[in-house]
């Protein structure tokens, strides 16, 4: 047993958040943190973004990114969301992820359930400098459809289904 004396005058309760709806908030990237993978087999870096404006002011998003993973295709995808938030934080090489600290960046911000609980978590989808222009969506991992020939008749005009 231990002695505390704790009053709880003057403190608010701590009251659990739901996620922040989704939308382009500027975060600015807090905390980093390199660690194993469950499996022990890989690591992937914890980013701790604070949403630095508006309405969720100092609301948290979190997003990982398996930098080291024995699946090639699962380290391809957080390699390539990686160098998004690096080039949007205007890093093109970064020695230690404590070089991002204090960046802001705007960041596209969706909601989504978790594998594990089901539970609903934002995750950033895509990363774009302060005032700058987009620059890569996470969820691109196929490369955009190639553009439809000129005067060629949309879908519907046609009676055909998209393929």
């Amino acid at each position: 047993m231990s002695t505390l004396n704790f009053d709880t005058a003057g403190i608010d309760p701590a009251v659990p958040h739901s996620p922040v709806p989704p939308g382009e908030y500027i975060l600015e990237i807090e905390d980093t943190d390199l660690r194993p993978t469950k499996s022990g087999e890989g690591e992937y870096l914890s980013v701790t973004f604070a949403i630095a404006d508006g309405q969720y002011l100092g609301r948290k998003v979190f997003e990982n990114f398996n930098l080291s993973n024995p699946n090639p295709e699962a380290e391809r995808i957080a390699r390539s969301q990686f160098a998004a938030l690096c080039i949007a934080a205007g890093k093109a090489k970064v020695g230690d992820s404590i070089e991002l600290h204090g960046t802001r960046i705007i960041g596209s911000v969706g909601v989504e359930k978790r594998k594990d609980s089901g539970e609903l978590r934002n995750r950033v989808r895509g990363y774009q400098p302060l005032g700058g222009a987009f620059v890569a969506g996470v969820q691109s991992a196929r490369p955009p459809a190639p553009p439809k020939p000129a005067g060629s008749a949309p879908p519907w005009a046609t009676g055909k289904a998209a393929a």
